[in-house]
């Protein structure tokens, strides 16, 4: 079978577009909405300190990518 030229570029838009979408959709599946932030075991730093520097906001959206851990 002979793919000419526009087959080949509607089958690869088709294709990009299923991928794109799956990986967006992968995505917000994992993300989370922060609703609640509580600072535990802390007696040194001013809770309000930790916030500011955390860089982190009620309704934030965090997902795996964006967690780091030490």
């Amino acid at each position: 079978m002979y793919i000419n030229l526009k087959m080949f570029k509607r089958l690869f838009n088709l294709t990009a577009s299923i991928i794109i979408s799956l990986l967006i959709l992968c995505t917000s599946l994992n993300a989370k909405n922060i609703n609640n932030i509580e600072i535990k075991g802390n007696e040194r730093i001013p809770d309000e300190t930790i916030l500011m520097f955390s860089q982190i906001k009620i309704g934030d959206v965090l997902s795996d990518d964006s967690l780091i851990i030490y």
